[in-house]
């Protein structure tokens, strides 16, 4: 699924994995090498609530974009950093105004396509598995 900025007229990733269930947006990026260019993971919640996301266990840095239910985007995080075993880095990030979508990425995405709060945020399958996945799984 393709994931663009409506308001602004540019492509945020190209393509997305869609974590729609419990387990898969608890895994998230835990454990991943790397993230490939324009790609991201897009969390599909059931209910619209304060969603914390933390990095424990990745291995890179990632922006977040915290998006509601009528797509706009809520609250964004710029560069999160891993967090370590030590509790002094533990952090979780959770959104000023409650969302339904969380979209993570390659940290620098949201700067280079100018995305901001309040922006309105499109979704575009690029296959038909796409659409099933976009409903949560739970």
């Amino acid at each position: 699924m393709r994931v663009e900025n409506s308001s602004r007229h540019t492509i945020i990733v190209e393509q997305t994995e869609v974590a729609n269930s419990v387990w898969m947006q608890t895994k998230g990026l835990m454990f991943k090498r790397h993230l490939p260019i324009n790609s991201g993971l897009l969390m599909v919640f059931r209910e619209e609530k304060h969603h914390g996301i933390w990095t424990m266990g990745m291995r890179f840095p990632i922006d977040i974009a915290f998006i509601s239910s009528d797509w706009r985007v809520v609250d964004i995080v710029e560069n999160a950093r891993p967090i370590g075993i030590n509790p002094k880095t533990w952090k979780i990030y959770t959104p000023e105004k409650p969302c339904k979508y969380v979209l993570e990425m390659n940290a620098g995405i949201l700067k280079k396509s100018g995305t901001k709060k309040g922006d309105v945020i499109s979704f575009k399958p690029t296959n038909s598995s796409d659409i099933k996945k976009f409903k949560p799984n739970f």
